[in-house]
């Protein structure tokens, strides 16, 4: 039977562009929509069916645990759950919050849990791992015999420091959000070691000013989060040409959107004058003159995987532990 998958290798474009012409998301070409029409009219592809399953004639559901908005990754999920069966019931909750969903758990109506981007006290996490199927994707905790689902953030953020080193950037310098509310992200965490590995293997200064790690604290609202941000960059531009860094590596387009503005109103000519390479490539990477260039993580397959798995595992079709590590690119543009 043919899956999303098969219909993006068809039709030569992502999953994720398949499911948002099958919900009929306006932004996709008219070009493209016929090729994934097509494809789909090749294959017999038929997308599945909300809430029962042909054998079962009952309803499957599976919970996703989430901290944060992560539309891509829940976009994934839902669409290899439908395809197999399964409705999909979304909990978006912070770390440290007392576990209201328990009591759907408990009610016995969830058949697996997904648990993205968020740690949970092992307390917790042992008493879900022992009601159902459970499978970590994204920033996870070590879990022995664990289902994850995940690509190498410390890798991602070396090969794009060294980028920057091919270029012939010496005085490099590393900003990110690694605390939030409390809890320190690991991923994130995973992303500053990759960046010290890049500059030690090549034997380049490490400059502890030069690795900013800040926080997100339960007082601040966004936008002061952002004025905070914006404060750190002006600072380390503002710093004798000699002494300032040449490259700077974010973990957010939306940060390294503020870091061109400043660079522009300092009179640093990006990228004479500095390099600037992010994560996630979003559209911040195209508000300004200058294209971002930035590191693209497979967010919808990674939902599409770890639900594909956990489903899997339902239906007992997989018995193992399975840890499954996707591949990232570079998408380099104008700033590098």
């Amino acid at each position: 039977m043919a899956t999303i998958n098969d219909v993006a290798k068809r039709a030569n474009v992502s999953p994720a562009t398949v499911s948002r012409v099958l919900n009929g998301y306006s932004i996709v070409s008219t070009k493209t929509r016929n090729a994934v029409y097509s494809a789909i009219e090749e294959l017999g592809y038929k997308p599945g069916k909300r809430g029962r399953t042909a054998t079962h004639q009952i309803s499957r559901t599976i919970m996703v645990i989430t901290f944060g908005q992560w539309p891509t990754v829940i976009e994934g999920i839902t669409d290899a759950a439908l395809e197999a069966g399964f409705d999909s019931i979304i909990i978006n909750t912070k770390p440290g919050l007392t576990p209201s969903f328990m009591s759907y758990i408990d009610s016995g109506f969830i058949d697996g849990i997904i648990l993205h981007n968020i740690m949970l006290e092992h307390k917790v996490l042992n008493s879900l791992m022992n009601k159902c199927p459970l499978v970590q994707c994204g920033d996870c905790q070590n879990i022995s015999g664990g289902n994850l689902v995940d690509y190498d953030n410390e890798k991602a953020a070396y090969d794009l420091t060294e980028h920057l080193i091919a270029k012939g950037r010496k005085r490099l310098a590393f900003i990110s959000l690694e605390t939030v509310y409390g809890h320190k992200l690991k991923f994130l965490i995973q992303r500053t070691s990759g960046f010290r590995k890049a500059l030690q293997n090549h034997g380049l200064e490490v400059n502890p000013a030069f690795i900013i790690r800040t926080t997100l604290a339960p007082r601040f609202g966004f936008n002061e989060y952002l004025t905070a941000e914006n404060k750190v960059i002006e600072d380390i531009l503002s710093l004798d040409e000699n002494s300032r860094p040449d490259g700077i590596v974010f973990t957010s387009d939306m940060l390294a959107v503020c870091c061109m503005r400043i660079a522009q109103r300092l009179n640093i000519e990006i990228p004479k004058d500095l390099s600037v390479v992010a994560f996630d490539n979003t559209a911040y990477c195209q508000v300004t003159d200058q294209k971002i260039s930035s590191l693209v993580w497979p967010a919808y397959e990674m939902g599409y995987k770890a639900s594909e798995l956990l489903t899997k595992i339902i239906d007992k079709k997989i018995t193992e532990p399975k840890r499954i590590m996707l591949d990232y690119k570079m998408v380099l543009r104008d700033t590098d």
